[in-house]
């Protein structure tokens, strides 16, 4: 720590008695935190130099929206109503200001309230050229918000800053392996699902669909046949042998620094088919984590003889106390397992996402309100889900801890 250092500096009384070590830059010009050698001769998940002979043959970024809160939301309902509310005042603005010829003028004369309009460079862009927005109202898709955390969003490349390549493809993907971006302060991170992602569904993250979608002789692969070829496996198998060498913790420890700074590198291993297997079994708890039943651990204390299972933040009791949480003025849940909070994704315990996202929050800015409680016609969802999350973390614990070493035979 920045402490640490400057004790090191006050006992030594000058950087003449300091006992320094003498380090020298690797062939990638790292001074720390260098990699391994051998990993660069593994085969990467995606190279754009070389796209042949690594898995797969492309990969997309995530949804960036640039107006979450206008264009997203648990609601289906008021996500529509909002993203409309949005078009209508950037048409009232266009018609405002559509005597100003100059775009620069007309621009620095825009409402910029952000209660009224969230203006990005995109949506600057199309007014500076008096472009109108055309909403495509029934464009509304469930997508993958953060980790274990679905929303609504009006899918409309009119109103998205970013709506990526997963434009095309919707509901085509497959499995959809997505990673956590490169230069990201906190350990690498992967996820699956079959939805739509945010860009931060897994911090910056890039995904790597099982298909690029379709075309008249069905779904067009993006696994590269030279790794199919090289591995021996199939797409699917594929996939759940490259998810299970991400979710390895000898993997992951090993190669820390190269994940943080380039697209991953899959070896080829020794037990390739355990790999395949567990693999499978994390890709089907992680894709369908709403259907997996509550923890036997845990203790619902209800404190009402009609409980509601609404929430409006769920929370510890104090600081550190992990194994209990309040999930409303009627319910409290107790007994969770340390072991829990050891399943990690995206920066924290898969759990601290639900009591983070699944709360009722109000935009400062528009002041735009989203209630998790309107996600889902049953009035439990919220609650089912927490216990399901408790149970996936314990089961993804056991998996990942039941993978062979990590054997590398090339």
């Amino acid at each position: 720590s920045r402490n640490q250092k400057l004790e090191i500096l006050r006992s030594n009384k000058s950087i003449i008695n300091i006992n320094w070590k003498s380090i020298m830059p690797d062939k990638n010009n790292d001074w720390i935190n260098q990699r391994d050698e051998k990993y660069e001769l593994y085969t990467s998940m995606y190279d754009k130099n070389d796209i042949e002979n690594s898995i797969y043959l492309d990969q997309l970024t995530g949804v960036y929206s640039g107006r979450d809160v206008w264009v997203s939301g648990f609601s289906k309902s008021n996500s529509i109503n909002n993203a409309k509310q949005l078009v209508e005042n950037y048409s009232f603005e266009l018609e405002r200001l559509s005597n100003i010829i100059d775009p620069k003028e007309r621009i620095a004369q825009v409402n910029k309230d952000e209660s009224f309009i969230s203006w990005t460079t995109g949506l600057f862009q199309n007014f500076a050229k008096g472009k109108s927005l055309n909403l495509v109202e029934n464009r509304v898709i469930k997508y993958m918000y953060r980790p274990f955390t679905k929303k609504w969003i009006v899918f409309d490349k009119e109103i998205l800053e970013r709506p990526s390549r997963y434009y095309d493809i919707v509901g085509e993907t497959g499995k959809n392996i997505y990673i956590q971006g490169q230069g990201m302060n906190k350990p690498f991170s992967v996820l699956i699902t079959e939805f739509v992602p945010s860009l931060q569904f897994n911090g910056n993250g890039k995904g790597f669909p099982m298909y690029r979608g379709t075309d008249s002789l069905g779904k067009i692969d993006n696994i590269s046949t030279s790794f199919k070829n090289k591995v021996n496996l199939n797409s699917d198998e594929v996939v759940f042998y490259v998810y299970a060498v991400l979710n390895s913790k000898e993997y992951l420890e090993k190669y820390a620094s190269d994940l943080n700074k380039a697209f991953p590198r899959i070896p080829l291993l020794k037990h390739k088919e355990k790999y395949v297997e567990i693999g499978r079994k994390l890709a089907d708890l992680h894709l369908n984590y709403e259907d997996v039943p509550a923890y036997d651990g845990v203790n619902i204390d209800f404190k009402s003889d009609n409980p509601s299972f609404k929430v409006k933040k769920m929370k510890h009791p104090k600081r550190g106390q992990m194994d209990t949480i309040i999930f409303n003025e009627d319910i409290v849940i107790t007994d969770i397992p340390e072991r829990a909070y050891e399943y990690v994704v995206n920066g924290k315990p898969a759990i601290e996402w639900i009591i983070d996202q699944y709360q009722v929050k109000k935009d400062k800015k528009s002041g735009i309100v989203d209630d998790p409680n309107e996600f889902s016609d049953n009035p439990k969802y919220i609650f089912n889900l927490l216990l399901s999350i408790i149970n996936v973390s314990m089961q993804t614990m056991d998996l990942v801890e039941s993978l062979p070493p990590l054997e590398i035979i090339e």
